[in-house]
């Protein structure tokens, strides 16, 4: 099995790094879905760590004000957190490389 690199893993289609190509097309929808999630609830956890008080509160304010997705709450968090994009990538290999090591795959 071949050893892939955190680059590797990134661009890795995760269907056929599981093997799971047999699988109904149904059931990889649902499977990107969920990691999808998994990744998205990380990078939230993860920003919520960096943000300081003051900063945390008015986030809160923007997403009880705004909602979570506006255009103004997705901006205040670029502004705040600059490595946002990285932050994604690292969450990203991490999902991905704790699936294929806990579920089966491809070697890491």
């Amino acid at each position: 099995m071949a050893v892939l690199t955190d680059q590797q893993l990134l661009q890795a289609n995760i269907i056929t790094a599981l093997n799971l190509q047999g699988l109904p097309d149904g059931r990889k929808v649902q499977l990107l879905q969920r990691v999808a999630t998994l990744v998205q609830k990380a990078v939230q956890l993860r920003i919520l760590k960096l943000l300081s008080s003051d900063d945390l509160q008015m986030f809160n304010t923007f997403v009880a004000e705004k909602g979570e997705d506006s255009p103004e709450t997705v901006d205040f968090i670029k502004a705040k957190i600059p490595n946002l994009a990285e932050l994604f990538e690292e969450e990203i290999v991490n999902a991905k490389r704790n699936l294929i090591t806990n579920i089966g795959g491809v070697s890491i």
